[in-house]
């Protein structure tokens, strides 16, 4: 299991952790739905998105097509449950950034691995700052964020509706 699923565990944990420190959402529907919904715009604009960035011809606006969904989906989540929200936010963060500096040295040193693996030549062929940038800084610090709130609200939801049912509450 990658860093990519952690999202899955830490998620249902910072809801444990936050749920047993007062820390609840405002309304549990709310904080399910909007879990819900970042999910499904997450999923479908990807479904979009993915065969024309795989392909040779996809441009930069594809790139920042997607970094904004994860900005938005992910940002949906602070009027669900905003101190899980942000939570996975530094979580998120933390564990990325330790995913760019590897990327970093990967890309610096030529590794062959899937950290500076690119097949399309051109993004081979930029400047060196320019490949950190497009492809650690800002898919791992926004897109994979985003991801990382996305996912930990939505497991983080359902943990809290167990916790509520498990304390008899229909409201946080």
């Amino acid at each position: 299991m990658g860093i990519t699923w952690l999202p899955a565990l830490f998620g249902p944990y910072f809801a444990y952790r936050l749920w047993g420190a007062g820390h609840r959402p405002p309304n549990l529907i709310s904080a399910l739905g909007f879990a819900l919904l970042g999910a499904a715009i997450f999923f479908f604009s990807m479904q979009v998105m993915r065969p024309r960035v795989s392909t040779s011809t996809a441009g930069p606006l594809w790139l920042l097509a997607i970094w904004a969904v994860s900005v938005v989906a992910a940002g949906l989540q602070a009027f669900g449950w905003r101190r899980l929200a942000g939570t996975l936010l530094v979580y998120g963060l933390g564990s990325r950034a330790v995913v760019v500096l590897v990327m970093i040295l990967a890309l610096a040193f030529n590794w062959g691995t899937h950290y500076d693996f690119v097949e399309q030549p051109g993004l081979r062929q930029l400047p060196f700052v320019t490949r950190v940038v497009v492809l650690a800084l800002i898919p791992q610090l926004v897109a994979w964020v985003g991801f990382t709130i996305l996912l930990g609200c939505l497991a983080g939801a359902v943990t809290a509706l167990f916790l509520a049912a498990r304390a008899g509450t229909a409201r946080a």
